[in-house]
């Protein structure tokens, strides 16, 4: 028998009372007018309700203590409730901004770029999905190593990043800051890693997301976001707004100055100069940013291959304890070693 069925049988012997022996005995009595099944048990339940009363209620108690009793038997995940459901946002900042949404076993569930720079990197589908269904520390690793790749993160200094979650879930903040210390020490890299928890408000701010005081809210947010910044934010613009937008993302003069150089030294850039032309529409501008995206991601891996590949020591933990606690004594915290970078 299972546990809990002879707990429950034991606290219902316990709970109520045998019947004296006269009562088990007792016949219905008979009337001279013959009684239907119903008319006797109602003329039973008469006779004995309080019994019955005091049966019921101690049933009604045991069910009861049952349903306290059976969840404790779980494992307790110790997980709030509202993020078991919805789960929460991880912000990893360095140049390129990103923004992961994660449920609640930490599994990444969508990735959103936060400005044009993460764009680069995600606007390609392999190395977007690479980042999905993988735990967020794993997912915030590999888009650290892409920076690192095309030259957003330079590996010969010492480089910081920014991890930013919100109230309600902080153990992905020890998670992430362990994974990426972890990369930049296999990688032989002095990076920082500064890991921050903030209030609803406070990471909406930082993240440019909708003010929110609900974490299914800014979850629910993210998950909606179209995954590229520079195609959300030309939405519902006019033929003119696209011009402009695309002329500033893409520079579109100093850009057209590069093209004229190459073009000296001999190079074809007839593809190239295809992305100066401004768009007007929705469905060019959308064409020509993906175009720019390419390029931009091919230009950039060549021409930080040479420092990315480079062959470097693997750091000790003791060795990165060490620098870590330089940067301290030096700046007075983690994250103002990270506020003087932004300056």
């Amino acid at each position: 028998m299972s546990a809990w069925k002879k707990r429950w049988k034991r606290d219902l012997d316990m709970r109520v009372p045998d019947l004296r022996e006269d009562i088990k005995n007792a016949s219905i009595p008979e009337t001279e007018e013959k009684l239907t099944v119903w008319q006797r048990f109602c003329a039973w339940l008469e006779r004995y309700k309080r019994r019955v009363v005091a049966c019921v209620a101690s049933g009604v108690a045991v069910i009861v203590g049952l349903c306290v009793t059976l969840p404790h038997l779980k494992n307790d995940t110790s997980i709030t409730p509202s993020v078991t459901a919805s789960g929460s946002v991880v912000a990893l900042q360095i140049n390129p901004e990103v923004l992961f949404s994660v449920d609640g076993d930490g599994m990444v569930t969508a990735v959103a770029s936060g400005n044009a720079d993460a764009d680069v990197i995600l606007s390609d589908e392999t190395r977007l999905n690479s980042m999905k269904g993988v735990p967020v520390y794993e997912a915030t690793a590999i888009f650290t190593d892409y920076a690192a790749k095309l030259g957003f993160l330079e590996l010969t200094a010492k480089p910081a990043v920014r991890v930013l979650t919100h109230e309600g879930k902080t153990t992905w903040n020890e998670e992430v800051k362990n994974g990426l210390e972890s990369y930049f020490k296999t990688k032989g890299v002095y990076g920082v890693v500064v890991d921050e928890c903030l209030r609803y408000t406070e990471f909406c701010e930082a993240t440019g997301l909708p003010a929110s005081q609900k974490a299914e809210e800014i979850v629910s947010g993210v998950r909606a976001l179209q995954t590229l910044y520079t195609k959300r934010v030309a939405e519902d613009k006019s033929g003119e707004e696209l011009k402009t937008l695309y002329g500033e993302f893409v520079a579109v003069e100093e850009f057209g100055a590069i093209l004229d150089i190459m073009e000296a030294l001999g190079m074809d850039v007839t593809a190239l100069r295809e992305l100066l032309i401004l768009p007007t529409t929705i469905v060019e501008y959308g064409k020509k940013i993906d175009a720019y995206l390419v390029q931009q991601f091919a230009d950039l891996e060549k021409k930080h291959n040479k420092a990315y590949k480079e062959v470097r020591a693997e750091i000790s933990d003791n060795e990165y304890a060490a620098h870590l606690q330089s940067i301290v004594e030096e700046y007075g915290s983690i994250s103002a070693y990270w506020a003087s970078l932004q300056k």
